[in-house]
């Protein structure tokens, strides 16, 4: 979801062009700061501009995941999410292609108050579905289901790859849709990508359901990992992703979005941004 006027930015952007092309644009942002299992700060990654330091920005992931040293870690959000995020004296550097367009830390605060207004209008404009009355599990129960889960995606993967030296296993739900990837190293050092097991979805299905809360809604992924010489040859605790937009491959229509808070309703300051976009989207 690019604005055109994105594409068309110059090197040096305005207020005024950066409000227009920005806001309603997902981009793609890199971060700094995380271990290989995505722990630590999430920073931006910065790039200095006559000694400011300004957000590096990509119109397009696959640009950013080829570039070196910032392609590893990233966030994927709306422009106007962005520019309520960016640190106080800091510009941004958006790459679009083989062309850099910046906006200065001035052009950037002017902007940025002008986004958490456009923000906390889109949620004064949106009207949350009825709540279900669902209620958080008690944690023992949590922790038993979480715990039941993983030995469902050990076993299952264990059963298809006994040789498998390491892995990291990723769900993703929204509505209807459901995916899953599990991405293993062989004996010889081969890295391979692999569709998760039906029970296995199912089971983090089930989790996700019961885990659901009243006005806070579901997580939109999970991810885990294991290393048979660290974790004892099963899954580890899985990272939940509560907020952000699941990188979807391939994409699936917003209409899923729309089901989504329609099962799972979210108070509106529990409503990201992008998920507000993905919501009009699909009444057009």
């Amino acid at each position: 979801m690019i604005d055109s006027r994105l594409r068309d930015l110059g090197p040096s952007a305005s207020a005024d062009e950066l409000e227009a092309a920005f806001f309603r644009s997902v981009v793609y942002a890199p971060l700094r700061g995380l271990n290989k299992r995505g722990a630590g700060p999430r920073d931006f990654v910065t790039r200095s501009v006559a000694k400011v330091p300004h957000v590096r920005v990509f119109v397009d992931e696959a640009q950013l995941r080829s570039t070196p040293r910032v392609g590893s870690w990233f966030e994927r959000m709306t422009g106007r999410e962005l520019l309520t995020l960016v640190p106080p004296g800091q510009g941004i550097e958006l790459t679009i292609g083989d062309r850099v367009a910046r906006a200065a830390a001035g052009t950037v605060e002017e902007v940025s108050a002008l986004a958490a207004e456009r923000i906390r209008q889109s949620r004064a404009r949106f009207t949350p579905p009825a709540s279900r009355g669902l209620s958080p599990m008690a944690f023992r129960d949590f922790q038993d289901s979480i715990f039941a889960m993983l030995a469902v995606f050990t076993s299952t993967f264990r059963a298809a790859h006994p040789t498998a030296e390491e892995a990291s296993i990723v769900v993703r739900y929204a509505g209807t849709a459901a995916q899953g990837r599990v991405t293993f190293v062989d004996q010889d050092g081969v890295a391979r990508v692999e569709p998760v097991a039906d029970d296995a979805l199912a089971s983090a299905a089930r989790l996700r359901t019961g885990t659901a809360a009243d006005s806070v809604g579901a997580w939109f992924s999970l991810y885990s990992e294991f290393d048979p010489r660290q974790s004892g040859g099963t899954f580890v605790y899985p990272k939940f992703n509560w907020d952000h937009e699941p990188h979807w491959d391939p994409e699936i229509p917003a209409v899923h979005y729309a089901d989504e808070l329609r099962q799972h309703p979210r108070d509106l300051r529990f409503v990201p941004d992008w998920l507000l976009l993905r919501c009009e989207e699909a009444t057009r």
